[in-house]
C-alpha cells in the first residue's frame, strides 16, 4: 500500500507521501489545542463543581471518571468535526486498514522499552547520588481501587477505550498528521510526543509518555493508519488499569 502511494504536493509546497500529508491547515491546528484547552477546562470546572456540591469518595471517583469519559469523547468528536470540515473521510483520516499489523506489537514493546530506559535512567541518577524521586511519580488513575464497582467499570471506559480512541486521533491523527504536512518525521515526531507528554500536566511522566507519543506516531506513519496506535494504546492502559485494580 505505502510503496503503491504516489507523492503529492503538501500545504508546504513540497512533495510528501499522500497520507503523511492531509488537507489539515494552521487553523485546524490551532482550533484543536483550543478545543483541547476548553475541554480541560470543563472537565476541572466539572469536577470542581463536584467538589463544591460536597462529593467527596465514591462519588466524587465517580464525577472524576465519568468527566474523563466525556473529556476524551470531545477529543475524538473534535478531530471529526475538524475533518469533516475540510472533508477528510476516515480512511484519509487513518481509520482504515493497516499496511502491516505486525507494527502493532513492535509499537507495544517499544512503549514499554522506553518505560523501561526511563527506569534506567533514574536508578542511574539515584546511584550518581542525585535525587530523582520527583520525577518517579507514574501516572496514577483518578480514583482507588476500592471505590465501587460503578466507578471502575466507568474509569474502565475512560482508559480502555475512551482515551485510546479520543488521544489517538488527537495526538496522532490531528497534530503528528499536520506537522507532518509541512515538517520531516522526525522534528513532526518530535513535537507531537512532546504535546501527548505534557497533556499529562504531570512531571515524571513527561519524559517517557513524549517517548511514547513518539514510537506511537511512527507506528501510524509506518502501518498508514490509526489503528495499529490506537489499539497499541489500548492494550497499554489494559495493562495499567488491571494493575491498577490489583493494587499493585
Amino acid at each position: 500500500m505505502a510503496g503503491a502511494a504516489r507523492a503529492s504536493p503538501g500545504p508546504g509546497g513540497r512533495d510528501v507521501p499522500p497520507f503523511a500529508s492531509p488537507p489539515w491547515r494552521v487553523s485546524d491546528l490551532l482550533l484543536g489545542v483550543g478545543g483541547l484547552l476548553g475541554s480541560l477546562l470543563v472537565v476541572f470546572g466539572l469536577i470542581g463543581l463536584a467538589v463544591a456540591l460536597g462529593a467527596e469518595g465514591r462519588d466524587r471517583d465517580l464525577w472524576a471518571a465519568g468527566a474523563t469519559v466525556g473529556f476524551e469523547a470531545s477529543l475524538a468528536g473534535l478531530v471529526l468535526l475538524l475533518a469533516r470540515r475540510r472533508g477528510i473521510g476516515l480512511g484519509e483520516l487513518g481509520l482504515r486498514r493497516p499496511a502491516r499489523w505486525g507494527l502493532l506489537p513492535a509499537a507495544l514493546i517499544g512503549a514499554y522499552v522506553m518505560l523501561g530506559l526511563y527506569q534506567a535512567l533514574l536508578v542511574l541518577l539515584e546511584a550518581l547520588g542525585i535525587d530523582a524521586s520527583a520525577l518517579d511519580g507514574g501516572n496514577p488513575l483518578p480514583s482507588d481501587a476500592d471505590q465501587g464497582i460503578a466507578t471502575l467499570a466507568l474509569l474502565g471506559v475512560a482508559v480502555v477505550v475512551a482515551a485510546p480512541l479520543g488521544e489517538e486521533l488527537f495526538f496522532r491523527g490531528l497534530l503528528f498528521r499536520g506537522l507532518r504536512g509541512y515538517w520531516r518525521v522526525l522534528p513532526a515526531l518530535a513535537l507531537s510526543g512532546l504535546l501527548f507528554g505534557l497533556f499529562h500536566v504531570n512531571p515524571s511522566v513527561l519524559v517517557p509518555f513524549t517517548a511514547v507519543g513518539m514510537v506511537f506516531a511512527w507506528a501510524m506513519e509506518q502501518s498508514e493508519s490509526l489503528w495499529i496506535p490506537i489499539a497499541a494504546h489500548a492494550a497499554f492502559n489494559s495493562l495499567a488499569f488491571a494493575a491498577h485494580v490489583a493494587g499493585a
